[in-house]
């Protein structure tokens, strides 16, 4: 199968106050792989992926995260990747 999936298909959730993704490909499409492009104003939160790997690619700002003893921060281009059930703390800004 192959799908184009436009931008503005995308489905708005609203995180948090300051923080609102665009799901694109979605669970119905795919159980396997998910996309979201993520909008954060100094958002700040603890989570884990609970049942699936994450992938974070930066397309402007940066995102500082914390998992145990260690900070990462990563700026545009780059990417993060974040095992299952690994609890990290996460901030957000994009310019």
């Amino acid at each position: 199968m192959i799908k184009l999936i436009k931008n503005k298909e995308a489905i708005k959730r609203q995180v948090a106050k300051n923080y609102s993704v665009y799901n694109l490909l979605t669970k119905e499409l795919s159980p396997n792989v998910s996309l979201v492009e993520g909008h954060a104003k100094k958002h700040h939160e603890i989570t884990r992926g609970k049942n699936n790997d994450r992938v974070y690619y930066l397309l402007k700002g940066k995102m500082k995260i914390k998992n145990g003893d260690r900070d990462i921060v990563a700026e545009k281009g780059d990417v993060v990747f974040i095992s299952e059930n690994t609890e990290y703390e996460f901030q957000g800004h994009h310019s």
